[in-house]
């Protein structure tokens, strides 16, 4: 399989990625926080008009883990004041580069199992 690029469409592209959007998926953890908002405002630098959702699977500094997807819990603003000054910094740079973030659901519903009796 091959794929074909014109060239003249992508001129221009990097100066601001309005036609981009750019999605970073992954755990937001106390340990990879710094490199987050490093990565994020990185994208930003690069693409300044481009659209970036950062779609976070799992957070081990957010209260409770239950609720629905969608965007930081009440709770988070709370959470968030028992950081140190360096973490506090990341994530006001991730929240400042991102235009988008959303928590999904910690846990992935499974299909239902149909038992079969042994007999």
């Amino acid at each position: 399989m091959s794929a074909e690029f014109i060239i003249k469409e992508l001129e221009g592209l990097a100066e601001d990625g309005v036609q981009l959007s750019i999605v970073m998926q992954g755990p937001l953890l106390k340990t990879n926080l710094n490199d987050c908002a490093l990565i994020c405002r990185h994208w930003r630098q690069l693409f300044s008009q481009a659209e970036i959702i950062f779609s976070v699977s799992s957070c081990d500094f957010l209260k409770s883990g239950n609720h629905i997807s969608g965007l930081f819990p009440d709770d988070f603003v709370t959470t968030v004041a028992e950081f140190d000054t360096t973490k506090r910094n990341s994530l006001k740079v991730l929240f400042d580069c991102a235009d988008i973030i959303v928590k999904s659901r910690d846990e992935i519903p499974l299909p239902p199992i149909k038992m079969i009796p042994i007999l």
